[in-house]
């Protein structure tokens, strides 16, 4: 799983941070570093209906990891893991989200992960000024067509993964069952609150994104669901 879609090594990304460091300022055009500069990059988290970008401290790694946690299925638990940083030599201390099964890396995010991958440009388009941090990445319900191909594409942002975990614990789980956005229905399918006669119901077969297929799989067995 270590090569799964959308997962970067995270040396291979600091060693990049140099290079993109020099063509960030030799390459871009003065409107694009101001576009990119202007961009929202502070947390964006689900009040009531809406998406808010505040400017305070977004919650502290450790605690919000500790109630994702507590959400997972007790056969689940110690082998899934959340996990965040901020890589303090690249700019604007930039850092990326990633999720392990087994201590294996199975589904990663950050800011260059997304600028570095190869996203369709038809898609970047629409997107338009807002980029990475359009809304429809963090509600549960993806209306955008656009965010969703990129979503399922398995490529993400820092804030696709810690924001929406931050969003799930606060959101109704019939919500996160019922999204359309592959970091919800993933994290919902090993939710403790999902019993086997509504997991038997589920079906994923529209499904592109790596993470929704594994957590699936993961929850199949648990439930000692064979295939016969």
């Amino acid at each position: 799983m270590r090569n799964c879609l959308g997962c970067l090594n995270r040396h291979h990304i600091t060693a990049k941070f140099q290079n993109l460091r020099e063509y960030e300022c030799n390459n871009q055009t003065s409107e694009l570093r101001e576009t990119l500069s202007a961009m929202p990059r502070t947390p964006r988290v689900l009040r009531g209906n809406k998406i808010v970008t505040y400017m305070g401290s977004e919650m502290i790694w450790s605690k919000l990891r500790k109630k994702i946690k507590d959400f997972i299925t007790p056969g689940l638990r110690d082998r899934i893991d959340v996990h965040c940083t901020r890589y303090h030599d690249a700019h604007d201390d930039y850092g990326e989200a990633w999720i392990t099964l087994d201590g294996q890396k199975v589904l990663g995010g950050g800011y260059y992960h997304w600028y570095m991958a190869h996203i369709p440009q038809e898609l970047i388009n629409k997107l338009g000024f807002q980029g990475a941090y359009h809304k429809d990445f963090y509600l549960p319900q993806i209306e955008l067509r656009e965010v969703k191909e990129i979503m399922e594409l398995g490529i993400h942002e820092t804030t696709h993964i810690r924001d929406v975990l931050e969003n799930y614990i606060n959101t109704p789980f019939e919500d996160c069952l019922e999204s359309n956005n592959p970091i919800y229905t993933a994290f919902a399918l090993i939710d403790k609150r999902l019993g086997k006669r509504r997991f038997l119901n589920i079906d994923i077969s529209n499904y592109k994104h790596p993470l929704v297929k594994l957590f699936y799989e993961l929850r199949r067995e648990c439930f000692r669901i064979s295939d016969s």
